[in-house]
């Protein structure tokens, strides 16, 4: 998987930064000079809307993010954005999903975080309702689920950065 937090520390200041953080990129060194190829290699082989298993192994240069899942229409308001759904799920229950839906452009539109059923197991019950440990499947029973190889991950949280809220902001060929 790729980074999505990292803990720094200056002198005996520590600090936790994540994804959703507006100075993530500058501070993981991201370059936006450096484009990141995500590609669509058959990695995944998508079973169903909610089920999908490891697909053919192709080899790809290091440079390139093989974790391309399909071109799908997101829709956000009145725009209809089409975009590489890219998938990067932890192997084990404990661990999350990320699902990112990027335009053309390389901006990510929509971008879902799911938790294995059994992430973070110990304090679970605790997060939602101070209750005793149980598994993202019982705590969010409604909850829109993926399973990757038979291991369920439950949605926990997404964002629409604001760059997708921007109408002008894509353009497209026809």
């Amino acid at each position: 998987m790729r980074t999505y937090a990292f803990l720094s520390s200056e002198g005996e200041d520590i600090w936790l930064s994540t994804w959703k953080d507006n100075s993530f990129d500058s501070n993981w060194n991201y370059d936006p000079g450096v484009p990141i190829k995500v590609v669509d290699v058959g990695k995944w082989r998508i079973l169903d809307d909610e089920h999908f298993t490891d697909g053919d192994t192709i080899s790809t240069p290091p440079d390139v993010n093989p974790n391309g899942a399909g071109v799908y229409e997101v829709r956000i308001g009145e725009a209809v954005h089409r975009c590489l759904r890219v998938l990067e799920p932890s192997s084990s229950a404990e661990g999350i999903m990320v699902e990112a839906f990027v335009n053309q452009h390389g901006r990510t539109m929509l971008a879902r975080r799911y938790n294995g059923s059994r992430w973070n197991y110990s304090s679970a019950g605790t997060i939602i309702d101070g209750g005793k440990p149980r598994e993202w499947t019982e705590l969010l029973p409604d909850a829109p689920r993926l399973y990757y190889n038979d291991i369920c991950f439950v949605l926990w949280d997404f964002s629409i950065p604001d760059t997708a809220m921007l109408s002008g902001d894509v353009h497209y060929d026809k």
